[in-house]
């Protein structure tokens, strides 16, 4: 069996989630899910040299079709928003080098553990991901894994900011600018500058106006346009975590492998309550025969 070390993050907020992810996906993904799922596959499309548009256009066409699930708000509009910050963020983890080549299982007792991680010609490995907010550098289970089984690399952690929609936008400088409606010929602001004290009013004056409502804006200029308005630190961070000691490497493998046993028997777990309204597979675990019709069962991987 193939353990994917993102599902003992999972694992950590229900035994059951990582092997109901393996088994089946809801009939809509609510598109924060969607646009994470299209950038870990948009990694791995840069990397053997496809561009961004690829993904993006992947990530549309499905909009347009099964669609996702989106809360408050107009779908179009916001689907346009992901679809710019998935853009936007594959641009940026290219600026940084495409030179990378996907980790090497490592062995863990009878299971072999993937880490959705990759390797620079220089040897440091490379960890991406999309988070809520940057500032958070807490071990997660990949670097962890990464830390026990890698203990000579170099390890860096790319994070990019996906924030949450707020009033039926997503307000990321890869999506969104600002225009004055009174003023001419004004470039677009994609933030306020703190040390800009002529636009205290800036957020209620000026109006929101999405990249992708800006067609004669190419990604050049709005990439110019972050560097001006000194917004990159709230788009991306990049830092690298403390090492483990012998004895904190031999834990992590050691709580790994029973997780990977644990996983192989999902139903042996009870049904959790309390954390469930906020699970997109709540309609599977304590829904009605027609809930649970809706989820798609996937085929099995044969690699298991």
């Amino acid at each position: 069996m193939i353990l994917e070390v993102k599902h003992a993050s999972e694992f950590e907020r229900c035994p059951r989630l990582p092997g109901l992810r393996k088994s089946f996906e809801p009939e809509k993904y609510p598109v924060r899910e969607a646009t994470k799922l299209f950038f870990e596959r948009g990694l791995r499309s840069i990397f053997i040299g496809e561009p961004p548009g690829a993904t993006v256009w992947g990530f549309t066409d499905e909009a347009a079709g099964r669609g996702y699930l989106y809360g408050k708000g107009e779908p179009y509009t916001i689907a346009q928003d992901f679809a710019c910050w998935l853009d936007g963020t594959l641009r940026l983890v290219i600026e940084g080098g495409i030179d990378r080549e996907p980790l090497r299982l490592y062995q863990l007792g009878e299971h072999c553990l993937h880490v959705d991680g990759w390797t620079d010609t220089e040897g440091r490995i490379h960890l991406y991901r999309a988070v809520s907010r940057l500032g958070d550098q807490a071990l997660r289970w990949p670097e962890l894994a990464v830390l026990a089984f890698e203990p000579e690399k170099e390890v860096f952690i790319h994070q990019y900011c996906l924030p949450q929609t707020r009033g039926g936008r997503l307000l990321s400088p890869l999506s969104i600018g600002y225009k004055h409606p009174k003023i001419e010929n004004n470039p677009i602001r994609l933030a306020r500058l703190d040390l800009d004290g002529k636009e205290q009013n800036f957020k209620n004056t000026w109006k929101k106006i999405g990249r992708w409502e800006c067609p004669d804006i190419p990604w050049a200029e709005w990439r110019q346009g972050i560097d001006k308005d000194q917004c990159l630190d709230m788009i991306e961070e990049t830092y690298s975590p403390p090492m483990l000691d012998a004895e904190q490497a031999y834990a992590v493998k050691g709580d790994l492998e029973k997780m990977a046993v644990v996983m192989e028997k999902p139903a042996s777990w009870p049904r959790y309550r309390e954390a469930c309204p906020g699970c997109f597979y709540q309609g599977l675990c304590h829904g009605d025969r027609d809930s649970r019709k809706t989820y798609i069962p996937l085929k099995a991987d044969e690699s298991d």
